[in-house]
């Protein structure tokens, strides 16, 4: 062999034991120097630690845990030349994947296959080592853990086979993330506290379990439970007045729910009272709702302890399984509920809330609370389409499961006088849910409504004034009637001009001057 130019011959390293596996250079068929794409997965270590059970890592996944897992308990090899002193030692270079000290020379072989690894495998290697206790896995990188080194004894311990050993004053030398991941952060940032590194699995549920409890984050709870809002939650010590009821009949309108409190025996001991139809966003369900204010706070207190979560017994249909859900509202007081609802008693307000407010309770109010309701029923934002604009498209709501189809619909409203008055109507079923196991169809969930264009806001007017808040029949929802959006009959036509390319929603026009059609043009 050749000499050094130094004169000196170089520094063999011994030979490893019988117990200690030889590791090998990785070989690839394609450099990554001066290209993007990644080459092949390298060739693994000829002998690499046991595998864990589950499923096959990579040939390099296996290679690159047994050199890793190598360099880490390397750290107890004897010396095989001079140690520099720990505080001349410098760091890697940037651009090196670990930071290593000359004395280690399998941390060497451990970066070069590193190096050749794509971001798919250099996770699975740190799945893979992270199992073994040979690496932490941190938003911040990689941290390769060894025992503490005993690089600079003077004798040498007997060479064992690598193993995972748990530390107890680890020496930590960081790995940079792949490619895409936030950099690693300096060495003085980093800390010694295992609890505060965690996997990314682990990162995906994050809240703690209770004892004993499910550590998912979505858990059933109580239908009527989950449906209240945590901002209405008060102590029941009594000091509360006003109560939100929840999931009430679909046949409920404020006069109904007058005479069921009324019969319950709180006649006279409330002041306020709304009642509020279905949410127009939830086709899936008809409960009703409604605001009450007692006079005093003991009369509310037990109202809620008496009827929370009790069920109607004449209810039918999607209801009749609900619970009555009896709230504490947001809102607390009659002034408060004064000022925020007097707008709804506006006569030119197309709406079918009407509330309820005791005269001797008005008459107590200061002027103050008066001028404040009178100015927020001025700049209240009103609907589209009032009765001074001449509004002419409606939407009529709580259409009962009788009207199950758009010849019945229009057949309903021409029955109601109004035939020959309007040029455009779209029924729009109520949606259903998905059917039991061998059932042709799931049962309707929620009420139909349907779009309505009256030729002139006259006859738009008296539809509202003569359907508004009745029911169809005795036991049916009450109709809520209001203006549309979309105004007019061209623009009807455009927006729903879609449902004509197909499927079984087509809408019904009749642009006669007349108003007569045949009966061949029910769609």
């Amino acid at each position: 062999s050749s000499q050094s130019t130094g004169g000196e011959p170089p520094s063999r390293r011994p030979p490893p034991s019988a117990n200690q596996p030889r590791l090998r250079t990785p070989v690839s068929r394609m450099s990554r120097q001066g290209s993007s794409k990644p080459g092949p997965w390298p060739i693994g270590a000829a002998a690499p630690l046991e595998q864990p059970s589950g499923k096959r890592s990579s040939r390099s996944s296996r290679g690159a845990v047994g050199a890793v897992g190598a360099g880490a308990a390397g750290a107890q090899d004897p010396p095989t030349g001079p140690v520099a002193p720990a505080a001349t030692q410098q760091a890697a270079p940037p651009g090196h994947y670990c930071t290593h000290r000359p004395d280690v020379c399998k941390k060497r072989v451990a970066r070069k296959m590193l190096s050749q690894l794509d971001d798919k495998s250099l996770w699975h290697l740190a799945w893979e080592l992270q199992k073994r206790g040979l690496l932490r896995v941190g938003a911040s990188g990689f941290e390769v853990i060894k025992p503490a080194a005993q690089a600079s004894a003077a004798v040498a311990p007997v060479p064992t086979p690598p193993v995972a050993v748990t530390p107890v004053s680890p020496d930590v030398s960081r790995v940079a993330a792949p490619t895409g991941f936030a950099p690693a952060a300096p060495p003085d940032e980093c800390k010694d506290d295992r609890a505060e590194w965690s996997f990314a699995s682990s990162e995906r549920d994050s809240s703690p379990a209770p004892p004993g409890g499910d550590s998912r984050a979505t858990r059933k709870l109580d239908g009527a439970t989950a449906e209240q809002p945590t901002n209405e939650s008060r102590p029941d010590d009594g000091s509360f007045t006003t109560l939100i009821l929840r999931n009430l009949p679909p046949s409920f309108d404020q006069k109904a729910v007058h005479e069921w409190i009324d019969d319950l025996g709180y006649c006279n001991l409330y002041d306020f009272l709304l009642w509020f139809p279905a949410k127009k966003t939830s086709r899936l369900s008809t409960a009703s709702y409604a605001f009450i204010n007692f006079r005093m706070g003991a009369d509310a207190q037990r109202f809620r302890q008496d009827h929370h979560l009790k069920r109607f017994d004449n209810s039918e249909g999607e209801n009749g399984k609900k619970q009555l859900n009896v709230a504490i509202a947001k809102v607390q007081g009659f002034a408060e509920n004064y000022v925020r609802f007097h707008h709804l008693c506006d006569d030119n307000c197309p709406t079918v809330c009407q509330p309820y407010f005791a005269q001797d309770s008005c008459d107590k109010l200061p002027q103050q609370t008066l001028i404040a309701a009178e100015t927020l029923t001025l700049t209240a934002p009103q609907l589209p389409g009032t009765l001074e604009s001449g509004f002419t498209t409606l939407v009529i709501r709580n259409l009962p499961h009788s009207v199950d189809n758009q010849d019945v619909a229009m057949q309903w409203l021409d029955g109601a006088g109004f035939q020959g008055q309007y040029d455009f109507f779209l029924y729009l079923p109520p949606k259903r849910r998905r059917p039991e196991q061998d059932a042709p169809g799931g049962p309707p969930q929620g009420l139909g409504y349907a779009f309505v264009n009256m030729r002139d806001p006259i006859h738009a007017a008296a539809c509202v004034e003569s359907l508004n808040g009745t029911p169809l029949a005795v036991g049916d929802p009450t109709l809520s009637i209001v203006p549309s959006k979309v105004q007019g009959l061209q623009k009807c036509v455009s927006h729903f001009g879609s449902l004509d390319d197909g499927g079984r929603l087509r809408p019904w026009t009749d642009t006669s001057s007349d108003g007569t059609r045949s009966p061949m043009q029910f769609q």
